[in-house]
């Protein structure tokens, strides 16, 4: 696993989808953000929030994308973005501030 890797992540009684932000020196725990938490074997979007975990409890999702795939994960991270009202990550996505629409459920 390495950094920005999408992974599962064990942090409490919870299971989240997150991206590794970072490693400790020592290689044993994992700085996560989290995304969306299992609920009944689905998934439910939550306000990314960062958190720390012991690399055991962090797996691999297993997605991994060529680099030719580069302009359709930017999207998909833009629409995720949006999804998530995460507005600084939407503006450094996109390269510096822009204009921030918001998404209607």
């Amino acid at each position: 696993m390495q950094v920005g890797d999408w992974v599962l992540a064990g942090v409490g009684r919870n299971w989240y989808l997150s991206y590794i932000d970072s490693f400790s020196s020592d290689g044993d725990t994992v700085h996560i953000t989290r995304i969306a938490r299992s609920a009944k074997r689905q998934p439910v979007w939550i306000e990314p929030l960062p958190a720390t975990c012991h690399k055991s409890l962090v797996s691999a999702t297993g997605i991994t994308m060529p680099p030719e795939d580069h302009m359709e994960i930017s999207q998909l991270m833009i629409d995720l973005a949006l999804q998530t009202g995460d507005k600084q990550w939407f503006e450094e996505l996109m390269g510096g501030e822009q204009k921030w629409h918001t998404v209607e459920q």
